[in-house]
């Protein structure tokens, strides 16, 4: 039943690798959204209070779920805080308002599911979390972006995605998720799309990594 859970926690642990490797690499952080970092950190946040007041501690899960907080800090460490790469930071292209979005969530789970709030708030805003990162992408007219980075988050969130769908057959306290994980893999795309777009413009930039 944990088998795409699985995957899909490993394809996301790699992702973090990706960005982390490319940022390091090119000592650069150009077109990376730090504010969909910020949304990705108190999503994490947001679940794992949830999950804490639930006592729901598997081992693996747990230990999965702290290295993704820490892989998140560290990756707004760089951007925010690191010699040279903070250097590169565009924080006039990284546009939205992150409380609006944790607001907005918050409100959301609560309208519709009021017996765990903080749990289905976290999967709405981690839903929309990357939005920050599309809307910097269209934005640039020049972009060093870790396209391979959306690559893995998508199949991350495809992933979960079958999981929830298998889920939904034997328990419908799970049937909202898939539609927000659905939400997520077409915002990937699209943002997959704009990368495409980018690359074949003669007016655009874009580094792809390996």
């Amino acid at each position: 039943m944990y088998l795409f859970l699985r995957i899909g926690d490993f394809i996301r642990l790699y992702s973090f690798y990706i960005l982390i490797y490319q940022m390091k690499k090119n000592q650069s952080c150009v077109g990376v959204s730090l504010k969909t970092q910020y949304l990705y950190l108190m999503s994490f946040l947001l679940r794992y209070t949830s999950l804490f007041l639930l006592q729901d501690l598997r081992i693996f899960h747990s230990i999965m779920k702290i290295l993704f907080l820490f892989l998140t800090i560290y990756i707004i460490y760089l951007i925010k805080y690191s010699e040279k790469i903070s250097k590169s930071y565009d924080k006039s292209d990284d546009i939205g308002n992150i409380y609006i979005y944790l607001v907005s969530s918050i409100f959301i789970s609560y309208c519709f599911y009021t017996e765990d709030v903080l749990w289905l708030a976290s999967f709405i805003l981690e839903s929309i979390s990357f939005t920050p990162q599309l809307i910097m992408i269209i934005r640039l007219k020049e972009v060093e972006v870790t396209s391979n980075y959306a690559f893995y988050l998508g199949f991350y969130r495809l992933s979960y995605l079958i999981h929830w769908i298998l889920k939904c057959f034997s328990d419908f306290y799970f049937l909202s998720l898939p539609y927000l994980a659905l939400i997520q893999i077409i915002i990937y795309l699209i943002f997959a799309y704009n990368c495409y777009k980018t690359k074949h413009h003669k007016s655009y930039y874009v580094t792809l990594p390996y």
